[in-house]
């Protein structure tokens, strides 16, 4: 697997779900053994319903701690322009309108917490510029431009 680019957030909250994930196995684990204690198993749904969550918290599981061990933490100290980590207030030209949202890992984006992906079609048309650039975005339903207007 290559390396994965996250920020130090984007890492800590990884590190957390992971957490919550190996509690959570653990009172799966526990819901099997009383549901073991049921009886015959051919037809015990509490047990085949303990068990497929205990396959799927697995596998969660797996794939988390795949993914932190091939995680590279950046955070962006440049604030010439945009990289990861960046927090960036951009003007839509057109409609003069601004916006604020940080720049991270396609594995952290969040519409409630204004996060983008850097290789989203705004993250990329963005990333490497400085402030004052103005770019053009090249979305779904066309293209449109936008002026950086700082960068933190």
């Amino acid at each position: 697997m290559t390396q994965i680019k996250m920020t130090q957030n984007g890492y800590e909250q990884a590190e957390k779900e992971l957490l919550n994930l190996y509690e959570k196995r653990r009172k799966i684990i526990e819901d099997l053994r009383i549901a073991y204690d049921f009886g015959d198993l051919r037809e015990n749904s509490e047990f085949d319903a303990a068990r497929d969550a205990q396959n799927m918290c697995d596998k969660m599981i797996r794939k988390l701690e795949n993914l932190l061990q091939h995680v590279v933490i950046v955070n962006s100290l440049e604030k010439d322009f945009v990289s990861l980590g960046s927090i960036v207030t951009i003007e839509y030209l057109e409609e003069g309108e601004k916006e604020t949202f940080q720049i991270v890992s396609s594995l952290e984006i969040s519409f409630f917490d204004k996060k983008i992906s850097y290789v989203s079609p705004m993250g990329k048309a963005l990333y490497g510029k400085k402030k004052n650039s103005i770019v053009e975005v090249d979305g779904p339903v066309g293209s449109y431009k936008v002026k950086i207007v700082n960068i933190q």
